[in-house]
């Protein structure tokens, strides 16, 4: 009888080691479509809006990069996995047709550290030969693309207003 029971005890303990490692730790669970990284513009200002300027018009982003979760303990500190790297933009403008789209601008260094605070990124708005009149006003809506070093997706967009100048 105690041989009997210890086997089925046994049984049951599988059945529950089993059971549990399916919902416990394994690849689905650890792995979210999420990236840790969030992306918050804190503050955007224009340069070179003159039309007798022969340079480009660029917006100048100050960013930081907050970490999504917010319930980590403070001795377990995000690694580097989670930094992203900006890879592309896009800028579409209201009103439409007064300055070109930009459908595919690259960022060449685009590397953020999850918890940076106050970094910029300088991109190209207008390129100097398509600047409209001076005391033009167009809004740029910006979509930026990236990943971080898991591959997964990291977006963000801003507004940037531009006032052409003499």
């Amino acid at each position: 009888m105690r041989r009997v029971l210890g086997i089925h005890r046994l049984a049951v303990l599988a059945t529950l080691a089993l059971a549990l490692s399916g919902t416990a730790c394994n690849h689905v669970g650890n792995q979210s479509q999420n990236a840790e990284a969030v992306i918050l513009v804190t503050n955007v200002t224009t340069a070179d809006t003159s039309v007798a300027s022969t340079v480009d018009t660029t917006a100048i982003l100050t960013l930081s990069v907050l970490d999504r979760n917010t319930n980590r303990p403070l001795d377990d500190q995000p690694n580097f996995f989670n930094d992203v790297t900006l890879t592309n933009y896009s800028v579409a403008y209201q009103p439409a047709g007064v300055v070109p789209d930009i459908v595919a601008g690259v960022i060449s260094t685009g590397y953020l550290s999850v918890g940076t605070s106050g970094a910029s990124l300088t991109l190209t708005m207008v390129a100097n030969g398509s600047k409209p009149a001076a005391g033009t006003v167009v809004l740029g809506d910006v979509h930026v693309e990236g990943h971080d070093l898991n591959g997964r997706v990291v977006t963000f967009d801003a507004q940037v207003a531009i006032t052409f100048t003499p």
